[in-house]
């Protein structure tokens, strides 16, 4: 039986994106992803909108920001996105996909696919969650990876045993996250995030990939970055 929730209630500052998300879907199934319902779950407000739509995410982006009133869309067509701004409210919208990586560290060849296939390309179970707001799985939890559980007892954790091969960004997430949200990552995550950073697979990605996720590590708190060097399994250092 799927699990009912409802994202936007009472006392979520975003609940209006929201409810124009439901009325722009325009028949379109269209979903709140990652965070959101992370936040959600974990009894917090909705700090960001981040929405996926089986379908024409650019089209159903474009009606949001007439729903919204004054809204500004900036669309990036190759990859079927496309961004909402109004009222100093930044909303997300991307296409479902599915991702394959031709080698390590390589960038995804993205097709379109279902929900099911864009939340199993997801980094950590804590972030393969999402809300349907709209078509027929309008207000179901879908947790594929049980990442309920995980929020529940604190744990980072990937989808499967390649995720830090397929993407070694990954690794300068999970310290991002586990900082963050003051979790610990898996003994089988850090494991391999360790075996990844041992077999070099960092030094296979751009300076531009490198340079966005440090900048981004850089931009949390003193906390987050103390706690990737006792980590051991990624340092930073400030210049």
């Amino acid at each position: 039986m799927p699990e009912p929730i409802r994202i936007g209630g009472p006392g979520d500052p975003l609940a209006p994106v929201w409810d124009a998300a439901r009325t722009a879907a325009g028949g379109a199934a269209a979903y709140a992803v990652g965070g959101p319902v992370r936040d959600l779950l974990r009894g917090e407000p909705s700090r960001d909108a981040d929405i996926a739509v089986e379908g024409d995410a650019v089209a159903v982006a474009r009606r949001l920001a007439d729903v919204l009133g004054d809204g500004r869309v900036t669309v990036h067509q190759a990859f079927g996105t496309a961004v909402v701004r109004v009222a100093g409210v930044r909303v997300d919208l991307a296409a479902t996909r599915s991702e394959t990586y031709p080698h390590p560290a390589a960038l995804p060849v993205v097709s379109a696919a279902g929900i099911d296939a864009d939340l199993a390309r997801r980094d950590f179970t804590v972030n393969a969650l999402a809300a349907g707001l709209a078509g027929p799985r309008a207000g179901e939890l879908l947790d594929p990876y049980d990442g309920r559980a995980d929020l529940d007892t604190g744990t980072i954790r990937i989808l499967h045993a390649g995720s830090f091969r397929d993407d070694p960004t990954r690794i300068f997430r999970a310290a991002r996250y586990a900082a963050r949200l003051g979790f610990s990552l898996a003994p089988d995550t850090e494991r391999r995030a360790r075996e990844a950073v041992t077999e070099g697979l960092v030094g296979e990605l751009s300076g531009a990939r490198v340079r966005a996720e440090v900048v981004a590590l850089l931009g949390e708190s003193a906390a987050t970055i103390a706690a990737s060097r006792d980590g051991g399994w990624v340092e930073v250092e400030r210049p």
